[in-house]
């Protein structure tokens, strides 16, 4: 973006990103997210992000999970999403922060990315995506 002093305060939108996400649960294996039990990984942070959401003991957090990020590790308790972002960075929300920021993707069924050979169709399909 260029700087163009000419122009005022204007207002901006976040650009449509589509990311993959899943949900953790102890008994759900999901790739990336380690058990904080039995770890060798420094989990201070991990644990202090437990309590400050309200873990009220050890053997709650214990429970849990955390995933590795460049800032260390980062909690993952039950029920939380696991979001991998396009460039493979990824970070945790809870539910609630889940749901007020992100909405499935419509899947595109096949018969329709195969269908007739009508240009009208592909055009729409490439700004779709």
């Amino acid at each position: 973006m260029q700087h163009d002093a000419s122009q005022g305060r204007r207002k901006y939108r976040l650009k449509p990103v589509i990311v993959e996400a899943e949900q953790w649960w102890p008994d759900k294996p999901v790739p990336g997210v380690l058990p904080t039990k039995g770890s060798t990984d420094s989990l201070d942070v991990a644990f202090a992000q437990a309590m400050a959401r309200g873990l009220k003991s050890a053997d709650e957090f214990w429970t849990c999970g955390y995933i590795r990020t460049a800032l260390g590790a980062c909690l993952v308790m039950p029920g939380d999403w696991v979001v991998t972002e396009p460039d493979g960075s990824r970070k945790v929300l809870t539910p609630e922060q889940f749901e007020a920021a992100y909405e499935p993707v419509p899947e595109i069924p096949l018969e329709v990315l195969a269908g007739p050979k009508d240009d009208r169709v592909v055009r729409l399909v490439c700004r779709a995506v």
